[in-house]
């Protein structure tokens, strides 16, 4: 009896040290199950170089700070280059969570930084997304690919974007950031009389930086209408004459959660003088 009890007593500690590995390397199914870490701010994610030709490698980075020093231990990559979808999914793992479900990568030398190489192949935008071990999301970014030599954006344009100092005038843009680059604004103001007008901004040349272009600033225009007194009606524009340029610089944050990107526009003559400028914000709901 003494033997069996023996046997009994070892296999009961066996198991108990076989369930404790087991909860202490848990999978992420298994993660998914306990609170994810929470971070002190929005995590960034960057790249670097924020843009480059195909084959030229690149890191991409996830930094923030988080509660208690727990964060995240590495990045890997969770899916292909996928231009077909144009989404990046990265993993941010956690090394192992104690049995009283704190998961936690110490942060001994202040904010939280994590790098993944990664060299996407062909020319294009990848949307990264950054999700955890809980299948939770904790930031996201783009990779933009362009031709060797070839300037092109790293900020999407679109949207309505207005300065709080001027309401009533402001901007729309149209951009396919992700496809061939091209994009059309509209810019509505008002004349020294008080009457509107309207301008279309085109023809963008993209500076390197990928944060800066200059366009070609247009004025439309219709002959009188049979619209009536003092009210304005749709009509077909018989042209568009050029009546400057405009240079428009983006800073900011694009996925914050507290809207940051600012777009300075500054309207020149023909000359190339500085006519007035502008500070907007994109309009978010």
């Amino acid at each position: 009896m003494r033997f069996i009890g023996a046997v009994m007593a070892g296999l009961t500690t066996g198991i108990c040290v076989l369930l404790a590995s087991m909860l202490f390397r848990a999978t992420p199914a298994l993660a998914a199950t306990l609170p994810a870490p929470v971070p002190a701010a929005i995590p960034v994610v960057t790249v670097v170089p924020l843009i480059a030709a195909p084959n030229v490698p690149r890191k991409i980075v996830l930094s923030s700070a988080w509660l208690n020093n727990c964060g995240p231990a590495s990045l890997s990559l969770n899916s292909a280059d996928t231009p077909q979808t144009g989404i990046l999914v990265v993993r941010a793992s956690y090394a192992a969570f104690n049995p009283n479900g704190v998961v936690c990568q110490p942060i001994l030398g202040g904010d939280l930084r994590l790098e993944l190489d990664y060299t996407p192949t062909v020319e294009g935008v990848l949307r990264v997304l950054v999700v955890t071990d809980f299948e939770t999301k904790y930031g996201e970014g783009n990779v933009v690919t362009s031709a060797a030599g070839k300037a092109r954006s790293a900020l999407d344009l679109s949207g309505v974007w207005f300065d709080p100092a001027t309401s009533g005038s402001g901007l729309t843009f149209q951009h396919n950031f992700r496809g061939n680059d091209l994009s059309f604004g509209t810019w509505y103001l008002y004349d020294q009389a008080g009457a509107a007008r309207w301008y279309t901004i085109q023809n963008a040349v993209w500076n390197a930086d990928g944060r800066s272009f200059e366009a070609q600033l247009l004025e439309s225009r219709s002959p009188p209408s049979l619209c009536p007194p003092n009210a304005p009606c749709p009509l077909a524009s018989t042209g568009a004459s050029k009546v400057g340029s405009v240079k428009i610089s983006l800073t900011g944050d694009e996925f914050s959660t507290t809207p940051s990107l600012v777009m300075k526009v500054q309207a020149l003559s023909l000359s190339g003088n500085l006519l007035f400028s502008s500070t907007a914000n994109r309009l978010a709901f």
